[in-house]
């Protein structure tokens, strides 16, 4: 009896989420020249003589660690 009741339970959860809105995401307009900036800042940051060794190292952890974003990422910056 109470799989039964765990069952329609699933199916009208299922039911409420395929008819659910999803709600738009909006992006400030400017959204690429703010992630350029970002970018500009980081790479400066990094440049500095007193962060690069610690820098390298947080780098080479996000890379032996197979973090796909930060790998990609990292690639963008090297290049």
């Amino acid at each position: 009896m109470r799989l039964n009741e765990v069952d329609a339970e699933l199916k009208e959860m299922q039911a409420q989420r395929a008819a659910a809105e999803p709600q738009p995401v909006e992006l400030p307009e400017d959204l690429p020249a703010l992630w350029r900036a970002h970018v500009a800042t980081l790479v400066e940051t990094l440049s500095e003589e007193s962060v690069v060794g610690r820098a390298a190292e947080e780098l080479r952890e996000m890379i032996d660690g197979n973090r796909p974003f930060c790998l990609a990422v990292t690639h963008k910056l090297v290049r």
